[in-house]
């Protein structure tokens, strides 16, 4: 029988969303797309799509997603890397969908389990919140949270602003270890539950690509503790994304700070608050301290190890020779933490709570130290401030496994971005092979717009490579004159922070001279409060490392100029990426070629990506690495973006 194709009579020129959308113009390449999903669908195989900007990729898999829904009866999960792609989807295509479509579904925005008040810990801690907090700025906060419990009817933290203190809201928060289920007397009233039995009812369940994973960690051990209902299809928008998403996720954590953070919680004794002291639990007490007191000394000897035998990356190859004299004291915290006599049912619930957490903390050292998964990368780094935390980290050197287990327990799964492949021809074969997707269809669309006329591509041949004397005194001269060009209206992207620094002391000032304001990720905005305000002020620039080069968005004339200082190849020392090229080179191929490269150039589309949000956008990019031109693996960076004008000297710029 062959198969029924509507989602482009639905998309098409003579469709219904046409008639909603005034100016709508059809698009072949999105009508492609949404017949390639649909099929996908149909036939529960998987599925790589790029496509570029323009395209309308949302569109083009919602609609067939909402086909299935209705049609089939099939639950589809989107999943999506970035806030800004899940206010587009909820707030944007879904509500215009709903009004046009013809079609009656449900879709709902799923949000990890801590996002959610617990009604029930709320109400504990508003009674004991001076045993349990030592400043009015906590207590204030948690005065909030109580006024807010009676207005919000979502119930989850981003509903709050401003944003209450993370020890606040981690005691009032909804957690597995504290929840008593249908016991609970506020159970028909909890927001977790609520959530939970809307997502279970919805035809399309929109989250972000963490919930995805960390719902993939819980439900592949030992006992299925997932949280998402079953699905019968997933898109990954951003799919650039999952491997990056998928390896923090699936891999294991913790720090001195964490497990300080978790007995200050049980007991804090400089300030006489914590549980034990709400409950008037006494006897724990000293032995809290016992258990701080061989964390101090293991991670010590972790610091000394670092200090004299680490390898400069931090990476722990084998053992240590570090005793893990910290996991037994946790686990028999624990334990203690499970017989105490509860007054309450509160009580025991909050005992357990913590009890979970030291077990949990004692098996994630554990798994560390004996190195437990084979095929993770191990290795110890410092952070914070005066670098005094000392973090414990292991990841899969490969996610390709868990990809896998992910589409065998789905019926269809579809990739699509607008950067998934490299290299000359533009194949999809590296994606696929990291992802483990080997075999699977895929679909190249390009974008729509007009790039020979709306972008003009600018790279000074006179600039230092970066490794040679006077680089970053060139970069930041260069950078002043390219801002100035454009008066401001400009994204200045870096690799590391410490090039960003260095230049931006050297040029902000001169830019602030010619009335442009100065943007510097690291100077103590955050990323979304720099992007409001950079979208507010006029003119303005960013200076922006890694989270600034993807998944932001800034259509219009805000944004002229996206200035790349260097060409973003991995760090070939960190930890993680030193594991995968180490095992490239074990099986004879070239890591270069096949990692680094790749890598390298599927940032720099996205980068690039950052200036042509509409049909309308118009500017220039900048870019001040000369290997681009003058290596040549260059040409594979070229040869990754659309034909575009190319400028001489950056005075001929025009916008």
């Amino acid at each position: 029988m062959q198969e029924k194709v509507e989602a482009g009579k639905l998309l098409g020129a003579g469709g219904p969303l046409a008639a909603g959308l005034a100016g709508y113009e059809e698009r072949s390449v999105q009508l492609q797309m949404a017949e390639a999903v649909e099929k996908a669908f149909l036939s529960g195989s998987n599925l790589v799509v790029e496509a570029g900007t323009g395209v309308g990729k949302s569109f083009a898999y919602l609609v067939p997603a909402v086909l299935e829904a209705r049609n089939v009866g099939m639950r589809v999960l989107i999943s999506t890397h970035t806030i800004s792609l899940q206010e587009q989807l909820t707030k944007k295509d879904v509500p215009f969908l709903k009004e046009h479509l013809g079609l009656d579904f449900e879709a709902v925005l799923v949000k990890g389990r801590r996002n959610y008040l617990c009604i029930r810990r709320l109400a504990r801690t508003s009674q004991t919140g001076e045993s349990l907090f030592d400043n009015a700025g906590a207590l204030g906060d948690l005065g909030r949270i109580i006024e807010w419990a009676y207005q919000t009817t979502d119930g989850s933290l981003s509903d709050l602003e401003p944003q209450p203190r993370a020890d606040v809201w981690e005691k009032v928060c909804s957690d597995r270890s504290a929840c008593r289920g249908t016991r609970c007397e506020y159970y028909h009233k909890c927001f977790f539950q609520n959530a939970r039995k809307r997502a279970a009812a919805a035809d399309i369940i929109i989250a972000n690509h963490s919930i995805f994973f960390s719902n993939l960690a819980l439900s592949l051990g030992e006992t299925d503790r997932g949280f998402l209902p079953p699905c019968g299809a997933v898109v990954f928008d951003e799919a650039h994304s999952v491997e990056n998403v998928a390896s923090e996720h699936l891999g294991l954590e913790m720090s001195n700070t964490s497990v300080s953070y978790l007995l200050n919680g049980l007991y804090n004794p400089r300030t006489d608050k914590g549980f034990l002291k709400v409950i008037g639990e006494t006897g724990l007490r000293e032995y809290v301290e016992n258990v701080r007191r061989n964390a101090t000394a293991f991670f010590d000897k972790v610091a000394d190890w670092l200090a004299t035998q680490a390898p400069s990356n931090g990476r722990v190859r084998g053992p240590m020779g570090v005793a893990n004299t910290l996991s037994e004291p946790l686990r028999a915290l624990a334990a203690d933490l499970r017989a105490l006599p509860a007054a309450t049912d509160d009580d025991e619930m909050e005992a357990a709570y913590y009890a979970d957490r030291c077990a949990e903390t004692a098996d994630t050292l554990e798994a560390f130290i004996q190195q437990c998964e084979g095929d993770f990368a191990y290795w110890v780094e410092r952070g914070g401030r005066h670098r005094k935390r000392i973090v414990l980290r292991g990841a899969p050197v490969s996610v390709a496994p868990y990809i896998q287990a992910a589409c065998q327990r789905t019926g269809s799964v579809v990739f699509t971005s607008a950067t998934l492949a490299v290299g000359a021809d533009r194949t999809f074969e590296y994606f696929r092979k990291e992802m483990g997707l080997d075999g699977t269809e895929t679909l190249k669309l390009g974008s729509p717009f007009d790039y020979r006329k709306q972008v003009q591509l600018h790279i000074p041949t006179h600039m230092p490579f970066p490794t040679e004397e006077g680089y970053v005194a060139a970069l930041a001269e260069n950078v002043l004159e390219c801002v100035k060009a454009t008066s401001g209206r400009a994204f200045v992207l870096f690799t590391s922070y410490s090039t960003l620094d260095k230049v931006y002391e050297l040029a902000a000032s001169g830019l602030e001279a010619e009335g442009i304001t100065c943007y510097r990720q690291g100077g103590g905005l955050g990323r979304w409060s720099i992007l409001a305000r950079f979208k507010e002020a006029a003119p303005a620039c960013v200076f922006g490392t890694d989270s600034f080069w993807q998944g932001v968005d800034v259509p219009g004339e805000a944004l002229s100029n996206v200035i790349i200082t260097r060409l973003p190849f991995p760090v070939p020392d960190r930890p993680l990426v030193a594991a995968k090229l180490e095992r490239i080179r074990q099986e004879g191929r070239d890591p270069f070629k096949e990692y680094s490269l790749p890598e390298a150039v599927l940032k720099f589309r996205q980068g690039f990506g950052r200036l042509i949000r509409t049909a309308t956008d118009k500017g220039v990019i900048v870019v001040l690495d000369r290997r681009i031109i003058a290596r040549s693996y260059g040409r594979a960076f070229r040869d990754s973006i659309p034909e575009c004008s190319v400028v001489g000297a950056i005075d001929e710029v025009k916008i």
